[in-house]
C-alpha cells in the first residue's frame, strides 16, 4: 500500500485536435493573381493568413472559375463554409453586404474597357457602345453593361478567361471586354497582346475595392480575418508582392 501511496499520479493531456482546413477561393486564374510557378496576390495573401493564424486556422487555396463558386460552395445562401478571396460586393450580388461577411479593403483597383488598337475609340459614354459585341465571361457580373445586355443594346460573346476574351478583341470577333486594370497589365505583356490592343479606363463605375469575404454562418471568422488585415500593410511580403503586381495598399499602422 505504501508503495501505491508513494508514486506520483500523472495526468496525460490528450493533444490539441489540428484545426479544421478551410478553402480560400480565388476565382482570378492568370497573372497576377495566379501564376504559373505558384505564386501571385492570392498565394501570397493566403500564407499572410496562415502566418497570421499560426495553426489557428488553416488555409488552403483554390484557384475556380467564378461561376463554379457562385454554382457550387455560394450556391445555398448562409451556408458558405470557406473563404473568398480578392472580391468587390458587387461582384457576387451583395451590393448591400447584406449576403456576406465582408473584410475591410485590401486594396483599390479599377475596371477598363478594351478595344482593338492601335487607335483609342472614342468613349465618354456606356450608351456609345450600344450595338457592339462584348466578350464576356460566363459568371462574372458587369454593372451597367448586363443592363443594356437585358435590353438589348449589347450582345454578348461567352468566353472561357480573361485571356480568351482578349484574343477575341485582337482577332475582331468581339469589339471589346471589360477586365480589372492589373489583369490587363499583366495578360496583355504576357501574351504579347500589348501591341494589338488598346485600354481604356472605365468611365462608370470604373473604381472598386477587393475585400475577402465569408458566409453569414461565421461572424467569429470575419471579425478574425478583418483584425488580422488590420496588419496585412506591414507585411514584407504582402508589400513585396504589391510592388510587383503593381498596386497600392496603405501606410503601415504599427499595433498598439
Amino acid at each position: 500500500m505504501a508503495a501505491w501511496l508513494g508514486c506520483a499520479v500523472v495526468l496525460v493531456t490528450p493533444p490539441a485536435a489540428p484545426a479544421a482546413e478551410l478553402v480560400a477561393y480565388n476565382t482570378y486564374l492568370f497573372p497576377p493573381f495566379a501564376n504559373e510557378d505558384g505564386s501571385g496576390v492570392a498565394p501570397t495573401l493566403v500564407a499572410f493568413l496562415n502566418r497570421h493564424f499560426k495553426g489557428q486556422h488553416t488555409f488552403k487555396l483554390e484557384n475556380i472559375p467564378r461561376a463554379r463558386l457562385l454554382a457550387g460552395p455560394l450556391a445555398v445562401e448562409g451556408k458558405f463554409d470557406g473563404v473568398a478571396l480578392l472580391l468587390a460586393p458587387p461582384f457576387v450580388s451583395d451590393p448591400d453586404k447584406t449576403r456576406y461577411l465582408w473584410s475591410r479593403p485590401l486594396f483599390e483597383d479599377h475596371n477598363v474597357l478594351v478595344f482593338r488598337g492601335p487607335q483609342k475609340p472614342r468613349y465618354t459614354k456606356l450608351k456609345e457602345l450600344q450595338g457592339m459585341t462584348m466578350g464576356a465571361i460566363r459568371g462574372n457580373q458587369y454593372s451597367g453593361l448586363d443592363e443594356m445586355v437585358a435590353k438589348g443594346e449589347l450582345k454578348l460573346d461567352l468566353g472561357s478567361s480573361e485571356l480568351d476574351n482578349l484574343r477575341k478583341v485582337s482577332l475582331g470577333r468581339a469589339d471589346f471586354t471589360q477586365m480589372a486594370r492589373l489583369l490587363y497589365l499583366s495578360l496583355a505583356a504576357k501574351s504579347g497582346l500589348s501591341a494589338e490592343l488598346v485600354a481604356i479606363p472605365r468611365l462608370e463605375a470604373a473604381s472598386f475595392q477587393r475585400h475577402i469575404f465569408v458566409g453569414l454562418n461565421n461572424p467569429g471568422l470575419a471579425a478574425q480575418i478583418d483584425q488580422a488585415l488590420a496588419v496585412l500593410p506591414c507585411d514584407v511580403e504582402w508589400r513585396r508582392e504589391a510592388r510587383v503586381s503593381g498596386f497600392e495598399v496603405p501606410a503601415c499602422v504599427a499595433p498598439k
